[in-house]
């Protein structure tokens, strides 16, 4: 599996049909298709051809998916090494003993430097994210 970053994914979208795509269970005519094959059409009614099963409905869900991580961006945090098996996060605020997340890499570059320069064990991890939704 190939992973794709925001950036990559807004190349993506550029020039390419927008979602969303639609399945079409039918013929042109509108005689049910006999198999679990789809005709896959683009919002304008652009036909973009013939697919089967599984593979049909993830081909249609492209635009949407690429669009999804296209709005997403990276969070970094910092791990530091406490011996062989235990790991904590870092906090980037002064009085916080839970460990947070930032989207500044160099502030996450600095603090992981600044914990080698004391001798601990630390290297920056990253997430990518979306923006909030209220789930209540």
């Amino acid at each position: 599996m190939t992973r794709i970053s925001p950036e990559q994914a807004r190349e993506l979208l550029t020039g390419g049909e927008p979602g969303p795509w639609e399945l079409i269970g039918e013929y042109q005519d509108g005689e049910p298709r006999p198999d679990e094959s789809y005709l896959i059409h683009t919002r304008g009614g652009k036909h973009m051809g013939i697919m089967h099963g599984k593979d049909a409905a993830l081909t249609a869900a492209a635009p949407d998916l690429a669009e999804t991580i296209a709005g997403m961006t990276y969070e970094y945090t910092v791990y530091v090494y406490l011996g062989e098996k235990h790991i904590i996060q870092w906090s980037f605020e002064e009085d916080s003993h839970v460990g947070d997340w930032t989207g500044d890499l160099d502030k996450a570059e600095y603090v992981r430097d600044s914990l080698a320069k004391e001798g601990r064990r630390a290297r920056v991890v990253r997430r990518l994210v979306s923006d909030p939704e209220v789930v209540e």
